[in-house]
């Protein structure tokens, strides 16, 4: 079925899509997909990896993992490189891996925000200080990471957003944007410690409504400036 306001089907608007959507617009491919993105990558980066209980400075350090089998490395290591596989396989990032996982997305930013090397340095850095002992520096770094990768997730949710108001007009791209944005705006609660709580996330969601077709301009604009007062991004909300 040809897909339109109430009717589920496949959406193709001037050479655009087409894209499976239900009756209200919504794209399901975009919701569960980039809705991992959260539930899975970045919560395993913010919310467990990354936490104390994984590398905290009581985690052991100095114990080789299993050095029979080639794994010199100690826990704290393996924690911390676990955090960084979740952002990017590419070890030479932003070299490579910029197509997948989180690097994908810090990379659509990174013109804005400058994520990426500020990303990379901190695991770099990060894991250096772990290998020297150096908790101050790790703990530092940990905290860059993860403020740098909310910043991300924010600022994908807004350049999607942004998407989706420049080809207003057309229905297959505008709602092809928009269930990506509203994908990245939910996955912010999965940081333990997001600067945007889950009671604004929510009132983001009830403000982007529940039909993409009828969704206004002046909506979307909304929820887009509401999002960057939270991240204080007003002064590249407009180029994302």
């Amino acid at each position: 079925f040809d897909a339109s306001n109430g009717q589920a089907g496949c959406l193709n608007t001037d050479g655009a899509g087409p894209y499976l959507v239900d009756e209200n617009g919504f794209e399901p491919v975009q919701i569960i997909e980039k809705g991992l993105m959260g539930a899975v990558f970045y919560h395993q980066i913010t919310g467990y990896y990354l936490t104390d209980e994984k590398i905290g400075d009581g985690v052991d350090n100095s114990t080789p993992v299993d050095p029979a089998n080639g794994k010199y490395y100690t826990a704290m290591e393996h924690h911390w490189d676990e955090a960084f596989g979740y952002f990017t396989t590419a070890t030479n990032f932003p070299e490579e891996g910029t197509d997948r996982f989180w690097g994908k997305y810090s990379t659509t930013v990174d013109p804005h925000l400058g994520s990426n090397d500020k990303i990379m340095n901190a695991y770099l850095t990060g894991r250096a200080a772990i290998s020297n002992g150096d908790m101050a520096t790790k703990n530092e770094m940990r905290d860059v990471v993860i403020e740098e990768l909310e910043l991300v997730v924010a600022g994908t949710a807004i350049h999607y957003l942004n998407g989706g108001r420049e080809n207003f007009s057309n229905d297959a791209i505008r709602v092809h944007q928009l269930s990506e944005a509203y994908a990245f705006l939910n996955d912010l609660r999965y940081n333990p410690n997001s600067k945007a709580s889950p009671q604004q996330i929510n009132a983001l969601l009830d403000d982007l409504g529940n039909n993409f077709y009828d969704i206004s301009i002046t909506d979307i604009n909304s929820v887009r400036d509401e999002l960057s007062a939270i991240y204080q991004l007003d002064a590249v909300k407009e180029l994302l």
